[in-house]
């Protein structure tokens, strides 16, 4: 053998041993493997039979999660929608500091409404035209959206078309589920009523049906294609509206004080062979105790779960992150305090092992202003989608590109096997 031909060997061996570990390097496979054919650079390959799917939707303008479940039913979570600007907040320390918000996504010009939508009808399987499951979880603006001055209004019902009902222009859905359905009454912000005002005509004229998130309930959310097939799959509402599911009854959390609407957060753990996935709005620790009983109530390791309150300051606490122990944690971020580093530190520093994060966003002047955080993410910037192999024993994180609409994968991640 000629020395050109050992040293072509060499280098073979060595890419094919590079493309089977998982590490926080990015992986790529050099033509699909055990990735399903998607390659750094091209288009993410399509959802298929068996497998879940969580996209976490880069618009820089809210949070939005969109769920394609292992028969092919669809969930949207939230759709947030912020006007951009510069704002201040209080910190923990009593401080008052100036924050602003990250750049809209793909361009200055999106409407987050509409970058959901077009993200969403490129990725709904094939066959479907609408999604089966709207949730909002509480009733902030950049979970169900603001009232903007430039954005049109609806041509029939008397609202503006933003987040929530925005989307519902661009690709319908089958079902809206809140906290707190029939009972707008009691919210006065003028977002509610924007969004009371579009379920009331959506409902009558569009046959959009609506119910009230049941905490406790295994089978609001469920498979309507083909469940049969996938008894391990379950979503497990677990806090709504200030309650919290003991395994008996729901809890209120907050008794005769005043409801916080971060923690009345609707939350879930879905579940599908060994894969567990816990998702709850804003229901983290600064405001109450739902992120640490839900954590009880879980009581036990999970696979992954999305960031409570854009990791933002107290939002994950030891008590809750020590139990949970996610090795994956996805986190949609929109304004320069988050994530917090302190706090990032803190939850990093709960629990051992593995920890692979991921981040919607963080704004190019955090990311040089705080090196030692950074050292520690896996990945930032780009639209996060967690697939989930069929039977639920493993999956892989993809990172898309989010500045223009052809989502082709700009890092793979994993595989990783599920506990």
């Amino acid at each position: 053998m000629n020395m050109i031909k050992k040293i072509a060997l060499l280098l073979l061996s060595a890419l094919t041993a590079a493309c089977c570990v998982s590490s926080k390097s990015n992986t790529t496979p050099d033509d699909g493997g055990d990735n399903g054919g998607a390659l750094v650079g091209k288009a993410l390959p399509a959802w298929s039979a068996g497998e879940l799917d969580i996209h976490a939707i880069c618009t820089g303008r809210g949070e939005c999660f969109f769920y394609i479940l292992p028969d092919g039913t669809t969930m949207v979570v939230d759709c947030g929608e912020i006007p951009a600007g510069i704002s201040t907040s209080t910190t923990p320390d009593g401080e008052e500091i100036t924050i602003k918000t990250v750049d809209p996504m793909p361009n200055s010009m999106a409407k987050a409404y509409e970058t959901v939508g077009r993200y969403v009808k490129h990725f709904l399987p094939s066959g479907s035209s609408a999604i089966d499951y709207m949730l909002m979880t509480h009733y902030h603006n950049d979970h169900m959206g603001s009232i903007m001055n430039d954005y049109p209004q609806s041509a029939a019902g008397n609202y503006s078309l933003t987040g929530i009902p925005g989307l519902y222009s661009v690709v319908p859905f089958k079902k809206m589920i809140d906290r707190s359905y029939p009972d707008y009454t009691t919210y006065s912000p003028a977002i509610v009523k924007n969004y009371a005002a579009f379920v009331e005509y959506a409902s009558a004229n569009k046959g959009l049906k609506v119910e009230k998130f049941e905490v406790g309930s295994k089978s609001q959310l469920a498979l309507l294609n083909d469940a049969s097939k996938y008894p391990s799959f379950q979503i497990w509402n677990l806090c709504g509206g200030g309650y919290v599911w003991n395994g008996v009854t729901a809890v209120n959390c907050y008794g005769s004080s005043s409801l916080n609407e971060n923690g009345a957060s609707c939350g879930f753990l879905l579940s599908y062979g060994k894969f567990d996935w816990l998702a709850s709005g804003d229901a983290g620790d600064t405001n109450s105790k739902v992120a640490y009983l839900m954590a009880s109530q879980i009581g036990r390791k999970i696979d992954g779960m999305k960031a409570h309150h854009h990791l933002s300051w107290k939002s994950m606490a030891a008590r809750s992150m020590s139990i949970l122990q996610p090795k994956l944690i996805v986190s949609e971020n929109f304004w320069t305090h988050q994530p917090w580093p302190a706090e990032f530190a803190a939850m990093y520093d709960a629990y051992p092992g593995e920890k692979n994060i991921f981040f919607t966003n963080i704004a190019a002047e955090v990311a040089a202003a705080n090196p030692a955080m950074m050292s520690k993410v896996t990945d930032y910037n780009g639209h996060v989608v967690v697939r989930v192999a069929p039977g639920g024993d493993e999956y892989t994180v993809y990172k898309l590109d989010a500045t223009d609409y052809k989502y082709n994968v700009k890092a793979i991640y994993g595989p990783f096997k599920c506990e």
